[in-house]
């Protein structure tokens, strides 16, 4: 049962207090009321569906820089080893964009991921609530 859920007659479960190590107690206590708010399948489905964290632009943003770093990075990171000069500070550049791109790339993808894996989560969750008249 959820910590501050009603209890089957609608009362709410007591305070309680846990001895810890070092003389420290954790306290649980329960809200003075729960707020439920009504709203259609539709709000539902428009609330799980938008997300204003810039996640999926700074993907698209991170991509267009790995997407044009690529084209010198590569060629430069392949002849590292070969080459006989040494490596210019624009290839550098280049593949110093190209990494950072890549991995804030892989971070916002998965955070992304994440983020989307949990509004359906909590989505199906609203859906299973018990119906109340």
């Amino acid at each position: 049962m959820a910590s501050g859920a009603p209890l089957a007659g609608g009362e709410l479960p007591p305070i309680s207090t846990a001895p810890v190590a070092e003389g420290f107690a954790i306290a649980t206590t329960a809200p003075d009321e729960l707020l439920r708010h009504n709203i259609s399948d539709e709000e539902l489905d428009m609330l799980c569906e938008s997300r204003s964290d810039g996640a999926t632009e700074g993907c698209w943003v991170a991509l267009g820089a790995l997407a044009a770093s690529a084209p010198a990075a590569l060629p430069a990171m392949l002849n590292y080893h070969t080459s006989q000069s040494p490596m210019g500070l624009a290839d550098f550049l280049q593949i110093i964009i190209f990494w950072i791109a890549l991995v804030v790339l892989a971070v916002l993808f998965f955070l992304g991921r994440s983020r989307g894996k949990s509004a359906k989560t909590l989505k199906a969750e609203i859906r299973n609530r018990r119906r109340t008249t």
